[in-house]
């Protein structure tokens, strides 16, 4: 029950259940972004971001889908397959469960790659 903070959008029951004092927050779908209390986070979809307690600038897509850590900032997940840091202050980074090449014909995960890579890494590193 928001009702100190402003610009927010709830579209789902009990999206934004828990934001009393948040500003810039957007919640849709039951129980979006249900214990948030930070700023400035997006959830989309049943459930999508019920985790998230003080985190702010936090993305979150799917259903079901929850940020890695209910109270850091500038997370991203979409799907519980494409992941990333997006901190301003630093360095911003986005990864993938599965990567693979243009045609997505090859693919190989993180951890394939960081055991010593595939013929898939060898073909997308040299085009």
């Amino acid at each position: 029950d928001n009702t100190i903070g402003n610009d927010n959008t709830a579209l789902g029951n009990n999206a934004l259940q828990s934001n009393v004092d948040g500003v810039g927050n957007v919640g849709v779908g039951n129980n979006a972004l249900w214990s948030s209390t930070g700023n400035y986070n997006i959830a989309l979809g049943l459930e999508a971001g019920d985790d998230i307690t003080t985190g702010s600038y936090n993305i979150i897509v799917g259903y079901g889908v929850d940020a890695a850590s209910a109270s850091d900032d500038y997370q991203l997940n979409i799907g519980n397959i494409l992941f990333g840091d997006l901190d301003t202050g630093g360095d911003p980074k986005i990864g993938a469960y599965k990567y693979c090449d243009e045609n997505l014909s090859n693919c190989f995960t993180a951890a394939t790659a960081a055991s010593g890579g595939t013929a898939a890494l060898s073909a997308i590193t040299a085009a």
